[in-house]
């Protein structure tokens, strides 16, 4: 019997608009392994975790592990010396490490989850200039350590075929080691009949966490058009966590200074709240994001039968299908008017709604876990070479005059 440990010790659970991509990535995946090993008869699963873990795996071997790594230091420390002890002493085959972070040392092969190319993004659109030394630093690390993993990992794993492409273009060449393993959501018990025209208040929701490139003052400039063109009756509100504090403060300054700041609300991160609790109010789902991995809040507002307006990026293309409203114009006022055209159809809504749902039962997490477990069997049981170009990647950009 081979052994699989999965490593969730640097990972903790996500403050993002509705809990944070990553973690749940990591709870679902880990509950629908744990289904699934209960049958296995190959593989025993092992799963490294941290003080904080709290779900319960009864058909795993749950190793704790009384490390914070919350620090990079410590992160270091545990990643480079900890780990691969670990898997030495457990005698693992197969590391998978939900992170593009493996070890620098470590005789285990490793699968690697590939969540996206977002400090790239950051890069290439100049965002990291003026960044501090702390953080330049810290970033240096990362670049460093996603290189490294997507040379030497045995697979590597991707949420949509979006980061899929981007990471076969840093391969030089090799697709066979790039696997999609989609996120999902389940679909919720929602009303699909034609209900009567809402006199209320619309309720546009924007569903992400704090960050320059979530796209919250466009939002705002789209909502601020669309009131002065109709003075429709609507309210914005903005929910997340304050993932960048210089980004969650020009926001409430763009707030204050708004004509629209009576309607305009901040809610804040909540991890009490259910998903049902987050997009009970909402009437429309707003995501004018620059850039997504996947984007997790399009299936959630879908499975709960809410319309999804979004920007037209390729990953929010795959993942909504043709069940979103998707908004190509830079134009605030354009996009204004194409919001406004799809809250005055009620028609156009409930086929969202309908379509929606549909799109959204295409993602299971279950399918995904045995997605995972199929990449796991093709690793265990077939010879691998590591590759060995190396990936040029540059690193941040310093702003002018700042020493390194």
């Amino acid at each position: 019997m081979k052994h699989v440990a999965i490593d969730t010790v640097t990972l903790y659970a996500g403050h993002g608009g509705s809990g944070g991509g990553i973690w749940t990535y990591t709870k679902q995946l880990l509950l629908n392994l744990n289904q699934h090993a209960a049958e296995q008869t190959s593989i025993k699963f092992y799963c490294f975790v941290n003080e904080a873990f709290d779900l319960l795996l009864n058909n795993m071997e749950v190793i704790k592990v009384d490390c914070d790594t919350r620090k990079l230091p410590n992160r270091m420390k545990y990643l480079h010396f900890t780990l691969p002890n670990l898997c030495k002493k457990w005698r693992i085959d197969l590391l998978h490490r939900l992170t593009p972070e493996i070890p620098f040392a470590s005789k285990t092969p490793v699968v690697c989850t590939l969540h996206d190319f977002m400090a790239e993004f950051y890069e290439r659109t100049g965002r990291n200039q003026g960044a501090g030394f702390m953080d330049r630093l810290r970033n240096k690390y990362f670049f460093k350590t996603k290189s490294y993993a997507l040379q030497h990992s045995k697979a590597v794993l991707t949420p949509s075929q979006a980061i899929r492409n981007e990471a076969i273009s840093q391969f030089a060449g090799e697709p066979n080691r790039v696997f999609v393993t989609e996120l999902a959501t389940m679909p919720a018990k929602v009303n699909t009949e034609p209900e009567k025209i809402s006199t209320k208040p619309v309720q546009f929701f924007t569903i992400a966490a704090f960050h320059p490139h979530k796209g919250h003052e466009r939002t705002i400039a789209v909502f601020e058009s669309l009131r002065s063109a109709t003075q429709m009756d609507a309210y914005l509100n903005l929910r997340g966590n304050i993932q960048d504090a210089d980004t969650y403060n020009n926001i409430q300054k763009r707030i204050a200074a708004s004509p629209e700041r009576d309607r305009i609300k901040i809610i804040g991160f909540d991890p009490s709240s259910t998903l049902a609790d987050i997009y009970k109010k909402a009437d429309f789902v707003l995501l004018l994001s620059e850039y997504e991995g996947f984007g997790l809040p399009v299936l959630e507002a879908q499975a709960f039968g809410i319309p999804v307006i979004c920007s037209a990026i390729e990953t929010f293309r795959e993942v909504a299908g043709e069940a979103a409203l998707f908004i190509s114009a830079k134009d605030p006022e354009l996009i204004a008017k194409d919001i406004h055209a799809l809250v005055t159809d009620h028609n156009k809504q409930q086929q969202l709604v309908q379509d929606g749902i549909a799109n959204c039962r295409k993602y299971n997490w279950f399918e995904t876990a045995a997605k995972t477990i199929a990449v796991y069997n093709s690793c265990l049981n077939t010879g691998y070479e590591f590759c060995k170009t190396k990936i040029e990647k540059k690193l941040p950009v310093i702003a002018a005059g700042e020493k390194e």
